[in-house]
């Protein structure tokens, strides 16, 4: 299986960059990518800065996985191709970090009941059953 078929239930396309994150991921770690030019810092990795388009990038520890605030979220009842049936019903949502990055992800160890906009998360690492990893959104 390749770093792209390890990633979640994801596709990237291998010139994404990925591989590094996914082996971060795999060692129980979140890292982030930093742009040399600009300093702006992202999360998902990057492989080029959208912000001033440099593609000198950095591989730097994602230091605020522990401080984000629920922008909004969604439960998912019906499971869908590819997901055990299990799993569901989902909670995925959007978190917001200080840094200004927004992140999609399941939600983990809360109750979908328990959920709110404004609650605060944390970004974690997860191994999936399959050999695959994944991040997810657990309370803070």
């Amino acid at each position: 299986m390749t770093e792209i078929e390890k990633f979640g239930h994801f596709a990237f396309i291998r010139h994404s960059g990925i591989s590094k994150y996914v082996e971060a991921l795999e060692q129980g770690k979140l890292t982030a990518t930093r742009c040399r030019k600009c300093g702006s810092v992202y999360f998902p990795p990057r492989k080029f800065c959208p912000k001033c388009l440099a593609d000198d990038m950095e591989w730097i520890e994602y230091e605020q996985a522990g401080e984000g605030r629920l922008l909004s979220y969604s439960i998912i009842y019906l499971a869908v191709a590819g997901f055990d049936e299990k799993e569901f019903p989902a909670p995925v949502g959007v978190a917001q970090f200080p840094d200004g990055n927004r992140v999609y992800a399941r939600i983990e160890g809360v109750a979908p009941d328990s959920l709110r906009v404004g609650m605060r998360v944390k970004l974690a690492p997860k191994a999936l059953p399959d050999g695959r990893v994944t991040h997810v959104l657990q309370p803070a």
